[in-house]
């Protein structure tokens, strides 16, 4: 006597013992080769291999732990970068850029501030402010027309 169950389940029986946990080993490559694939594709694919009807929500499950399985559990990922980045501070010192004099923000609101400007006066004293701060960037941005760029110099009427 063989030890071999071979009777395959029939349409209509419903596996109750098939849970998530069972269910997540058996299309494990599957779930690889389409990560996209829904909890009904799951529920195709395990009746496909194994002959067993799950639930739409075992599948869910199932699901889940697939992706954990093959991605990691994000919450642990997540704990480990604190000490990540005390880890390549200590192992690399002096080799973080020091961005203490760095302007990128300020000339970016300057030029907002300067485009967005409703009146004349007000873009004029923005301009004041970047000819004072960003020479280089006030003649840059006088080489194309003000009524291309800046709202108050903008015509108002309906076209």
């Amino acid at each position: 006597m063989t030890n071999v169950h071979t009777c395959a389940a029939l349409k209509n029986n419903k596996n109750e013992h098939a849970k998530a946990p069972w269910v997540a080993h058996h299309p494990l490559d599957y779930f690889r080769s389409h990560p996209l694939s829904t909890p009904k594709d799951l529920k195709e694919e395990i009746y496909r291999l194994k002959g067993a009807p799950v639930t739409y929500w075992v599948a869910w499950d199932a699901r889940k732990m697939m992706a954990e399985i093959i991605n990691g559990n994000h919450e642990e990922s997540y704990m480990l970068c604190r000490e990540l980045r005390t880890q390549v501070l200590a192992g690399n010192p002096d080799s973080i850029v020091k961005n203490n004099g760095f302007k990128g923000e300020h000339l970016n609101n300057i030029a907002w501030g300067a485009a967005k400007a409703f009146k004349e006066s007000d873009h004029k004293r923005i301009m004041d402010v970047m000819d004072k701060d960003f020479k280089k960037a006030k003649d840059w941005l006088e080489k194309e027309p003000v009524q291309s760029w800046a709202r108050c110099y903008i015509d108002k009427t309906s076209k």
